[in-house]
């Protein structure tokens, strides 16, 4: 948490762990909320980046040659519409 810019580490600890709406933050970081959304979004994906590499460098998971943010590959609705119906759902 220490690594990530202020501005954003501010916003994750306030929604993540001290559990503050967006409209309290926006007041405590005197932001409009959009700004916090933004915030949050970003330090949450920094965060993520980093405990990723930490785990990779510390055996945790194994080392990959894929980037940090691997993209999904796109799925069909109709192949999900599919698999509900075989579920019987």
């Amino acid at each position: 948490m220490k690594a990530l810019p202020p501005h954003f580490r501010t916003v994750v600890v306030l929604a993540d762990i001290q559990d503050f709406s967006y409209k309290e933050i926006a007041e405590v970081e005197d932001c409009p909320i959009g700004t916090v959304m933004s915030r949050l979004h970003r330090g949450r994906k920094m965060l993520q980046r980093r405990l990723r590499n930490y785990a990779r460098e510390t055996g945790i998971l194994p080392q990959t040659e894929e980037s940090d943010d691997p993209v999904p590959p796109a799925a069909s609705l109709d192949e999900y519409r599919q698999k509900r119906a075989k579920e019987g759902k």
